[in-house]
């Protein structure tokens, strides 16, 4: 509250201050109480709508600005791509080394009732 009527440098700095809290609380929240895939579907679809957004023309000139920032080859990439790709691969990681563990685990077993 003291946030909004405070002006200047100082107000901006709260409110960023109580904006990155509140992203923060957010997150936490989220992530204790939402499981994993369905986090990362959510990304995901999010993701999916900010590319349909910035494609039919809403919010382009900041999409533009972010896009800028993060992969200077593409015009127009929002935030939520590099993210999205980010959890992606962090997913296939997770489910090659899972298959690789089941395999040496099957493989340990039956040479364990072989010999």
């Amino acid at each position: 509250m003291i946030a909004a009527l405070i002006s200047g440098w100082e107000g901006q700095i709260s409110a960023t201050a109580l904006t990155a809290l509140g992203c923060l609380a957010v997150g936490t929240a989220l992530a204790r109480l939402i499981t994993p895939s369905w986090f990362v579907l959510g990304v995901l679809g999010m993701c999916l709508a900010d590319v349909a957004l910035l494609a039919s023309g809403v919010g382009t000139s900041l999409g533009a600005a972010y896009g800028l920032l993060l992969l200077p080859v593409a015009h127009l990439l929002p935030a939520t791509v590099p993210i999205a790709l980010t959890l992606l691969m962090l997913e296939s990681a997770d489910a090659r080394r899972a298959a690789t563990r089941a395999r040496t685990d099957a493989l340990a077993s039956a040479l364990r009732s072989a010999g």
